[in-house]
């Protein structure tokens, strides 16, 4: 297990985002409760035999309650 950020409110969910193919892992998804905000952490490609990820960026806002669920390897979000 490796830390790669700190500082969140209260992290309640992580979830990979796969490519089109569903094979190759694309972005390490963090919901943050209080915030309602998805983090994504793209994953490097060019570090065979590590896994790393680049600097974090906004996947996404959302409004109200929400739920993070994984589907067939995808990520789907919604209000409930």
């Amino acid at each position: 297990m490796k830390r790669i950020d700190t500082g969140y409110k209260f992290p309640n969910g992580i979830a990979v985002q796969y490519d089109k193919t569903g094979t190759t892992p694309e972005n390490l998804i963090v919901a943050e409760t209080p915030t309602k905000t998805l983090w994504s952490f793209p994953f490097i490609k060019d570090s065979p035999g590590s896994v790393e990820v680049s600097k974090k960026s906004v996947f996404g806002h959302l409004r109200g309650w929400f739920c993070v669920t994984l589907l067939n390897c995808r990520i789907t979000y919604g209000l409930i």
